[in-house]
């Protein structure tokens, strides 16, 4: 799902499966994709592609609340007038020779250009920046970011590892089996490959690594030597 989540905020001609079939079509993208939850967090590669708006009614049960207006049906009875409103914004900012304009985000260059700096130029804050705040609670990004830490502190940068030499580094014991000699590299793999056993599972943490393949996270760039196909080498590269 988050693939095509993916392909669906970005792509202008995303390929869809028919219901009941397996084969594949290109429609035409004209979708705003809009999604809403209760302390939503937001992962992986959907994080640069999301702009995040956060409300908080302050209140323990804030389903009571009165309205005095419905800005909803304000915005229905009078559409034209605000849809007016909104391209005077983005005409005006070319006009204007669109000054001050930010530097686009990769995929999205029209919206950035046409929408987030006019927002901008009208002394709004940068929608953008609500990005900073979705990758600061990405789960998946964390998770990614502990492992490749603790695996450039604890093993050697540039070196190949078996994933049943990772699983050995991290599991294996102070001389009196009391510690792990490793406890951070432990922690941050069981994080993503532990089984309900307490112990690690070596299909699991190569599933993890494909997934997370040439991903750059804590400075180190995540690598496998596949010289040998059937014994891929998983190794960091310093960036």
């Amino acid at each position: 799902m988050g693939d095509f989540l993916c392909q669906l905020i970005e792509r202008p001609m995303p390929q869809v499966r028919l219901l009941g079939r397996s084969e594949l079509v290109t429609i035409t993208n004209n979708h705003c994709v809009v999604a809403n939850g209760n302390n939503a967090t937001i992962g992986a590669d959907t994080v640069r592609r999301a702009v995040q708006i956060n409300l908080d009614a302050n209140m323990e049960n804030p389903e009571t609340r009165t309205f005095t207006r419905n800005p909803v049906a304000e915005v229905l009875a009078d559409r034209g007038r605000y849809i007016a409103a909104i391209l005077t914004i983005a005409r005006a900012y070319r006009v204007a020779g669109s000054p001050g304009k930010l530097p686009p985000r990769l995929s999205f260059e029209d919206w950035s250009d046409n929408v987030r700096s006019a927002l901008v130029w009208l002394g709004w804050p940068d929608p953008d920046e609500s990005i900073k705040a979705v990758r600061a609670t990405d789960p998946i990004g964390a998770k990614l970011h502990t492992v490749i830490a603790a695996w450039a502190a604890d093993l050697t940068v540039g070196t190949g590892y078996l994933t049943s030499e990772l699983i050995f580094a991290a599991s294996e014991c102070l001389p009196n089996c009391a510690d792990r000699l490793r406890p951070a590299l432990w922690d941050a793999l069981f994080a993503v490959a532990g089984n309900k056993t307490g112990q690690l599972d070596v299909a699991r943490l190569g599933l993890w690594l494909q997934a997370h393949l040439n991903r750059v996270s804590a400075g180190h760039k995540l690598l496998v030597d596949r010289t040998n196909k059937a014994r891929p080498r998983w190794l960091l590269e310093q960036r």
